[in-house]
C-alpha cells in the first residue's frame, strides 16, 4: 500500500470490510452523510487507492 496516507490505508481497510464507500469514509474521516456520499467513491477510483483495493482483493487468491 505504498504512496497511502494512513488514513487511506484505513479507508481501504474498512471498505474491504463493508464494500461501502461513503460508509467507509464517514467511519474513518468523521464526515457527515453528504460529504462521505461524495468523497467516498471518488476515493474508491483515485490511483493509489483502487491499486491497494485491487492488490488486497487479489491477495488471497493468489496465496495458493
Amino acid at each position: 500500500m505504498d504512496g497511502l496516507t494512513p488514513k487511506q490505508r484505513l479507508f481501504v481497510k474498512e471498505y474491504l470490510a463493508c464494500l461501502n464507500a461513503s460508509a467507509s469514509y464517514r467511519k474513518v474521516y468523521g464526515a457527515n452523510q453528504a460529504s462521505s456520499e461524495a468523497c467516498g467513491p471518488r476515493l474508491v477510483r483515485s490511483k493509489f487507492v483502487a491499486a491497494a483495493i485491487a492488490h488486497a482483493a487479489i491477495e488471497p487468491l493468489t496465496a495458493r
